[in-house]
């Protein structure tokens, strides 16, 4: 009985074995596309499906665009290349060059979700690129890529980057030499300028105010904006900062080249010089007299110590400094110097200059000198016209501006009254061109006849 019983259930099993090699499964994968592919997306195919794996999706996928809340359009056709190229060239490229391309087919993410709009989060934060699970970047705003603009270029490239940094720290731990850095200043609250004035977030070292709101963000903002704005950036923001945030900003940044190299062996320098490189190659010099004196910019201040100044303009300012020393009912210390700029228009406006000085205990005094300025639009020369000065100036703030007045005409005044000038960018760094990082850093006016007779201002803030 036994061994008929096991008979009966090996019988049972083959015949249950065979009816399954029998049964009809009637379904079948859909492998047609709903769409007639057209020349973007054989460009997309050829620049990166086939040789990294990637997916670019730019047609609407509403459940792959993220929050289902959130009102989002699709892209422009013309604009996805526009998008794609930059990314290839200040993204994928430059990891290639810099880690090689095991690296860039092994990590760079594979799913690209382009969006044309803006997306605004429930906190009605501004989102401009976010990504997922390591291998997807969703980016918004495509619409208004211009690669010819190198303040929309940086922007979007240094969210690309802050988002695949977020990628790599998911896959290896940001360093606890990176977090300990500024690990008691993270706040839930960093939006608030309230309680987190631009002066504290530079006091104690974040990059952007973005970067106090936790760790994760502080890291990715650093890297964003070491690649992007590029290394003469950010050494001019730890110098614009007090030497506590300066220190900060530099600790931080020697983490994060180290971090690149030893984890995934990226030059980040080679990193950095290649996204400077791209973006440098897609933009057109810009003329200085018409970004400085657009009529729509608001008044420009420059301070006489963040400036760069020729030969023949250090020694009349160090003149007029011996003189108002050793003027009538002096003598005047000078402290300080300050060029007010306003347009009126295209090519006309006033010129201020204030000084301030000090006569004994007295409180410090400051004086005003007026000029005008016309820009010639045939020359594109600028010439300076001492101006009388207004009632309500001549007296001066404790102390006497009339007898400061004989030394101001015959130096400072001087200096820009008796012949005209010209302007270019990056006057004080001749070894620069337009397609170098920090060419845009600097400019100023040059005497017609003389390059090297220079005022160059500081222009990073």
């Amino acid at each position: 009985m036994k061994k008929n019983y096991l008979l009966l259930c090996l019988a049972a099993l083959i015949g249950m074995i065979g009816c399954r090699k029998q049964e009809n499964i009637d379904f079948k994968f859909d492998t047609e596309l709903d769409y007639v592919p057209t020349e973007l997306d054989r460009w997309l195919t050829t620049q990166f499906t086939d040789p990294y794996n990637m997916e670019i999706i730019y047609r609407f996928d509403r459940y792959k665009m993220g929050e289902l809340n959130v009102n989002l359009t699709p892209p422009k056709e013309e604009k996805v290349k526009e998008q794609m190229e930059m990314i290839d060239g200040g993204f994928i490229k430059p990891f290639e060059k810099a880690a090689g391309s095991t690296f860039a087919k092994t990590f760079l993410p594979k799913e690209w979700m382009l969006s044309g709009s803006f997306h605004i989060n429930s906190s009605g934060e501004r989102i401009l690129a976010t990504s997922s699970g390591g291998r997807n970047i969703t980016i918004h705003e495509v619409n208004t890529v211009d690669v010819n603009n190198i303040d929309v270029t940086r922007r979007k490239l240094k969210t690309v980057h802050h988002e695949f940094a977020h990628t790599l720290t998911q896959l290896i731990r940001i360093p606890r030499e990176f977090e300990v850095i500024s690990e008691a200043n993270y706040s839930a609250d960093w939006s608030n300028s309230s309680i987190w004035p631009d002066a504290k977030n530079n006091e104690q070292g974040f990059v952007s105010r973005y970067a106090r709101s936790s760790v994760m963000e502080d890291f990715a903002e650093t890297v964003g904006f070491l690649i992007a704005y590029g290394q003469a950036w950010y050494d001019a923001k730890a110098a614009s900062m007090p030497k506590s945030g300066s220190d900060i900003l530099k600790q931080k940044e020697a983490v994060v080249v180290k971090f690149y190299k030893d984890n995934y062996d990226v030059d980040f320098r080679k990193l950095q010089q290649e996204v400077t490189g791209y973006i440098s190659s897609h933009i057109q010099k810009v003329d200085f007299k018409e970004w400085f004196f657009d009529a729509k910019l608001s008044t420009r201040t420059f301070n006489v110590t963040k400036m760069a100044l020729g030969t023949e303009f250090s020694t009349v300012f160090e003149s007029f400094k011996s003189k108002i020393l050793g003027a009538t009912y002096g003598p005047y210390v000078y402290k300080d110097m300050n060029f007010i700029f306003t347009p009126i228009s295209a090519n006309t406006g006033k010129f201020d200059i204030k000084v301030t000085s000090k006569v004994g205990n007295s409180p410090d005094g400051v004086h005003t000198y007026t000029f005008t300025y016309l820009v010639d639009p045939a020359t594109q020369r600028i010439s300076f016209t001492k101006i009388t000065q207004p009632a309500s100036e001549t007296g001066g703030t404790y102390g006497n501006q009339t007898m400061m007045m004989p030394h101001f005409l015959a130096t400072i005044s001087a200096y820009f009254t008796s012949s005209p000038f010209m302007m270019d960018w990056s006057l004080s760094k001749p070894m620069l061109t337009f397609r170098d990082e920090g060419y845009y850093d600097v400019g100023g006016f040059y005497k017609a006849n003389n390059r090297n007779d220079y005022l160059d201002f500081g222009l990073v803030q």
